[in-house]
């Protein structure tokens, strides 16, 4: 994991492994071996910042390991950069690096390709479907005149995913935008109720706001986000034609929808995955249930 070397470089591992545990530490440690997280209730204040991501991880604890995991490894990222020397964040901070050490080490498959844990394309992929699926929801839902704290809470854990998303790089411009336009949404709807007022539905009133003139592009209900970092499979050569080959057509009455291009994407990453491993069967096996998806929409 890139974050680990970012605690080598500033020698913060080295100068703490030779101090006595005890107190705080001694707790934290403790709490490590037992393959708990550090308590954010001893968040320091210099860390609040990342308070929100580190809620996330717990909010996702019972439901998807995966973005928990990830959500606390860009926590921890995020922390260093805020403050890696006073003591207090150090020891909170060195807790969660051991924290994540060890539970990775007890979930991680270095044998499977497809192990998010060992994999940051698998994992990148999987946390973006979930945050587009959110987000897609969020956006419907306003978009239909729904406005109650779930529609609130939608576009906010959106965004708190995309932030998780620049674990793995630079967000596209695609995602970028819907992370400040969900982000604003969420504090545009808050706001409105609050105040006993309807809000505007859809991106008109972000349209409209001049802080905000820069990323009028908000994807409409029908959604076209391409997949971020997907590398194209290969193009085929073209048959002898003598076989008069067809491209396979979508069944009649079948509508490809914004969940079947989240599919389709997760897909395509997957047989990138396959390809880096050497495993040219599961590759096809991918791209097959690609096409299967695009025409009938199943696997």
């Amino acid at each position: 994991m890139r974050f680990f070397s970012d605690w080598i470089s500033l020698g913060i591992f080295r100068s703490f492994r030779h101090q006595p545990a005890s107190g705080y530490f001694k707790s934290k440690v403790i709490q490590s071996v037992m393959s708990q997280p550090p308590d954010i209730q001893l968040l320091p204040d210099k860390l609040k910042a990342i308070a929100p991501h580190l809620k996330t991880a717990i909010e996702f604890d019972p439901k998807d390991e995966v973005v928990a995991y990830y959500a606390r490894v860009y926590a921890a990222q995020r922390g260093i950069k805020i403050d890696s020397r006073s003591p207090e964040c150090k020891k909170f901070l060195i807790a969660m690096m051991d924290y994540l050490e060890s539970y990775k080490k007890s979930v991680c498959s270095e044998s499977s390709h497809e192990d998010p844990f060992s994999n940051e394309i698998v994992a990148q992929s999987h946390i973006e479907a979930i945050a587009l699926r959110i987000f897609g929801s969020a956006d419907n839902w306003d978009r239909n005149g729904i406005y109650d704290r779930k529609v609130v809470k939608a576009f906010y854990t959106a965004g708190l995913l995309f932030d998780i998303l620049t674990t793995f790089g630079e967000l596209s411009e695609d995602l970028e935008k819907m992370k400040k336009y969900g982000r604003w949404k969420a504090t545009y709807i808050s706001g409105c109720v609050k105040a006993d007022k309807v809000p505007v539905p859809g991106p008109a009133a972000y349209e409209s706001n001049e802080e905000f003139s820069d990323f009028n592009a908000v994807p409409a209900p029908t959604y076209n986000v391409p997949a971020a970092n997907v590398v194209a499979p290969p193009a085929r050569p073209a048959p002898p034609a003598q076989q008069n080959f067809q491209p396979p057509q979508p069944s009649s009455g079948f509508c490809f929808s914004f969940e079947h291009q989240q599919h389709v994407n997760r897909l395509i990453k997957e047989a990138q995955s396959a390809m880096q491993f050497d495993d040219p069967a599961t590759a096809v096996k991918k791209f097959q249930s690609c096409i299967n998806v695009l025409t009938t929409g199943k696997e």
